[in-house]
């Protein structure tokens, strides 16, 4: 599922396959949706990020480019709203350096 999203924000898909998901079963109504990741893991997903952001230059998308990241995000039944259960990152519209889709 990550690979999905990641290809469709034009990122290389992640080597050695799809983080695991429930997504599928939360679509078809079979379990609730997961909680949020820990803050432990939500560091560990932040720094992995952070360190991407710096090795490409600090870019940033524009309003545009936010704007169909964020309708992507509202299809994954793993969004709440303000931010995704699978990696626990803020997403919105707003552009501002802790919005993942900025």
């Amino acid at each position: 599922m990550i690979n999905r999203y990641r290809t469709a924000w034009g990122l290389e898909p992640l080597a050695g396959g799809e983080i695991s998901s429930n997504a599928e079963e939360v679509a078809s109504g079979s379990t609730s949706v997961q909680p949020s990741p820990s803050l432990i893991q939500r560091a560990v997903t932040f720094a992995a990020a952070l360190q991407a952001h710096l090795c490409d230059g600090m870019s940033k998308c524009d309003e545009n480019q936010i704007q169909e990241r964020l309708q992507i995000c509202q299809q994954c039944p793993s969004f709440t709203g303000t931010h995704c259960n699978e990696c626990g990152c803020s997403c919105h519209a707003n552009n501002t350096f802790f919005n993942k889709l900025a």
